[in-house]
């Protein structure tokens, strides 16, 4: 069986860009996705799940570099949940589903980025294997 997710939303934040102690780098950000819907008694409800991305080595950079709060994305990747224990109450153990993403998409355009350079080509063309110029070319 193959685990595969594909998100389409907008971050809730600027991506976190660190380097491991093995020299790995590694970007962390939240996707907000957001489900309309009428409910049983007609009104309109809007129900909004925000999603841990994880984006590990040139393309953590890449996304360190172009996106930003509020970038509208398309995150395809696969879920993993980790889990540790509560400092202060060992025996209890916290637990979080994150996406570890495998290839991220830009959606949208200038327009929808909080910041004038955000999506500037990368001058050595790494960018083109994420960038997605066509928003009808979605596959869903």
């Amino acid at each position: 069986m193959y685990n595969r997710v594909i998100l389409v939303g907008r971050l809730g934040s600027d991506p976190v860009v660190k380097t491991t102690a093995s020299g790995q780098t590694v970007a962390n950000f939240s996707v907000a996705t957001t489900n309309k819907f009428t409910d049983r008694d007609g009104v309109k409800q809007e129900v909004t799940e925000w999603t841990y991305v994880v984006a590990w080595h040139k393309l953590a950079d890449i996304c360190g570099q172009y996106l930003r709060k509020g970038s509208l994305v398309l995150i395809e990747g696969s879920l993993s949940t980790k889990k540790w224990a509560q400092k202060d109450n060992p025996g209890k153990f916290n637990y979080r589903t994150e996406v570890n993403c495998r290839e991220m998409k830009m959606l949208g355009d200038r327009r929808d980025s909080t910041t004038t350079d955000a999506y500037e080509p990368a001058a050595d063309n790494a960018f083109e294997d994420v960038h997605q110029d066509d928003e009808d070319s979605i596959p869903f």
